[in-house]
């Protein structure tokens, strides 16, 4: 149970999964999907938080993360990022490779040597970026946001949401949130091999 809610808050930390809204997404250019993915470049540090619908905490997370522009080996432009999550004494860690095709921002993120792909919708405002996972065969509820903000503090990456997820005693509805502040603008690409953020 423990391990599975690590991974789930794990894959949150780099794309934070979604149904899609039923109404067709925004036409947008190359440069207004640049711009959505350019907010996320920098150092974020913060935590998330597992409850039930009662509000009981399960388990609090403690996560740092980066993200940084780079080049995959075909020379495209890519959105990397990784996360350290740490929780109850154990540590863990993903990457992320984020992407556009076809006018559509993709994400792949690796955690524990699983691979998931998610396809992002973005608000019609632009402040909020929502993923559906193009991978997952199997149907949760599952519904969570990520939204950047600015404070008097500074800089903030906001998730909320919930997902059932199966437990011995059966299918629990889990309340996700999370609040990452933003602690460096600029990331340089971490050395290879490095999972140190």
């Amino acid at each position: 149970m423990l391990r599975n809610l690590i991974l789930v808050l794990g894959l949150l930390a780099l794309c934070t999964p979604v149904f899609a809204q039923a109404d067709a997404p925004i036409k947008r250019s190359a440069e207004e999907l640049d711009a959505v993915m350019n907010r996320y470049v920098g150092r974020w540090a913060g935590s998330y938080e597992i409850r039930t619908l009662t509000r009981q905490v399960l388990q609090r997370l403690e996560v740092e993360q980066q993200y940084w522009w780079d080049r995959d080996d075909k020379g495209k432009r890519i959105l990397k990022g990784q996360a350290v999550i740490a929780s109850m004494g154990r540590i863990s860690y993903s990457e992320s490779k984020t992407f556009v095709v076809n006018g559509r921002i993709y994400s792949e993120i690796e955690q524990e040597d699983t691979l998931h792909l998610y396809a992002a919708k973005i608000s019609d405002d632009g402040n909020s970026i929502n993923w559906l996972a193009q991978d997952d065969d199997t149907f949760t509820a599952k519904k969570l946001s990520d939204t950047i903000v600015s404070k008097s503090d500074g800089t903030y990456l906001i998730i909320e949401g919930f997902e059932q997820v199966e437990m011995e005693e059966g299918p629990v509805m889990l309340v996700i949130q999370g609040e990452l502040r933003k602690i460096n603008d600029s990331v340089e690409a971490p050395a290879a091999g490095s999972s140190d953020p």
